[in-house]
């Protein structure tokens, strides 16, 4: 299956809807699409994003807690109502909702990115200038 990288919103953030259709496992055309919370504190805010770790990239975001919440139940529905409060729950307490790490930060889901320009590895700083503060994405190092 050839996956087109997702377009990016208004915000800078990719969004595409057809890897959201169930609570986070389900990609298009049935395939895996592993996505996960991640918590990004900017200027005294907290913004989450839902992040593609098949991509490197965020698929929705950045969002207030509350934006986010009614993003996820829109998109995946109210039967994924309490995977949706797990996940934020996570993502304050640690940063993502990734739990494949024991000592996790936002930035274990993040560190592989692919968010920069043509692909790019961004650092922290530049995900969170380029995703959150809507400053332009100048690319990072080849990932």
């Amino acid at each position: 299956m050839i996956v087109t990288p997702p377009a990016r919103d208004h915000r800078g953030a990719r969004h595409a809807p057809e890897f959201v259709n169930t609570a986070g496992v389900s990609g298009k055309n049935g395939g895996i699409v592993p996505k996960h919370l991640v918590r990004l504190d900017c200027d005294g805010q907290a913004h989450y994003l839902l992040w593609s770790t098949t991509e490197g990239v965020p698929i929705a975001g950045p969002f207030d807690k509350v934006d986010m919440r009614s993003w996820l139940l829109h998109n995946w529905g109210f039967k994924a109502a309490i995977p949706i409060e797990q996940m934020l729950a996570d993502a304050d307490r640690f940063g993502t909702s990734d739990r494949f790490f024991d000592d996790r930060n936002a930035w274990d889901t993040l560190s592989n990115n692919r968010a920069g320009l043509d692909g790019s590895r961004l650092t922290l700083d530049q995900i969170v200038d380029v995703l959150v503060r809507g400053r332009p994405n100048v690319g990072g190092e080849p990932s």
